[in-house]
């Protein structure tokens, strides 16, 4: 079964990153999806602020040549 419903692309974009070994349809992404949109009564305000973070980090590493990170938030976009 599919259930259609709109994805925020910072969420995608995040889970893409986060899960950069998984495929868009297995579990572990689609837990990544669910959990960003709320879905397990996460507070969406701290997730988005959480990568909102992480996305200010990513883009400061760009700019920096040698950036180690042990949350992954340093490869390349």
């Amino acid at each position: 079964m599919m259930i259609d419903y709109y994805v925020p692309h910072d969420i995608l974009f995040y889970c893409d990153h986060y899960t950069y070994h998984a495929e868009r349809d297995s579990l572990k992404y689609i837990d990544c999806v669910h959990m960003h949109m709320g879905d397990y009564g996460n507070d969406t305000k701290e997730l988005k602020r959480y990568r909102d973070e992480w996305l200010n980090k990513k883009q400061d590493c760009i700019h920096t040549p040698i950036c180690t990170d042990h949350h992954r938030s340093c490869y390349t976009l």
